[in-house]
């Protein structure tokens, strides 16, 4: 019996199905990363007009 009370030959029997959605665009991203940690990790909302 394991601490969730699923025994070891029943372990593979529970599967998670989750719904398929759309991955959030660039911009609602990297709005939610600098409300929740204060800054952007993933990229910067001007790097769209970046000269290369």
């Amino acid at each position: 019996m394991s601490l969730f009370g699923l025994d070891a030959q029943n372990q593979n029997s529970v599967k998670e199905e989750y719904e398929d959605i759309k991955e959030f665009d660039k911009k609602h991203l990297l709005a939610m990363e600098k409300e929740m940690m204060g800054l952007y990790i993933s990229g910067h909302p001007l790097d769209e007009y970046k000269r290369n």
